[in-house]
């Protein structure tokens, strides 16, 4: 797996972002965290993402997670994006897909479901980049 594949957490809980980066540091992985989509912003205006995908929480402080996806998708960000939800919502389920989310997941978060989510996504990042002549 290329060492440019980042899974970027937006996830208010902390040990959200830990269980993830400890579970996919196993694959290789790396995991980049943030708190909130402010801090995640900033952080992408300061320096280009790498390809990877993001697991954005939908119940985040301040710009919520739905809010954040149709924000960076207007934008052209193009990275597979799964949205993290506590309920079972299938009208918000219906929206996270609507505004480019490429699945949704219910937490709990189930180890293998989240991994194989992932994995899913990682090769359409790596088959665009090709496509692009970005890798």
């Amino acid at each position: 797996m290329p060492a440019n594949d980042t899974v970027y957490v937006i996830d208010p809980d902390p040990a959200i972002s830990e269980a993830v980066s400890t579970l996919l540091g196993t694959y290789d992985l790396p995991v980049q965290g943030f708190p909130d989509a402010e801090t995640f912003l900033d952080y992408r205006a300061a320096q280009p993402l790498g390809h990877g995908c993001l697991l954005i929480e939908v119940k985040l402080p301040g710009l919520n997670g739905l809010a954040l996806l149709r924000q960076l998708r207007g934008e052209g960000l193009g990275l597979p994006t799964i949205v993290l939800t506590n309920a079972h919502e299938p009208a918000m389920h219906r929206q996270a897909v609507q505004f480019g989310a490429d699945r949704v997941v219910e937490k709990p978060l189930i180890n293998d479901v989240l991994v194989y989510t992932i994995m899913n996504l990682l090769p359409e990042v790596r088959y665009a980049a090709r496509r692009n002549g970005t890798v």
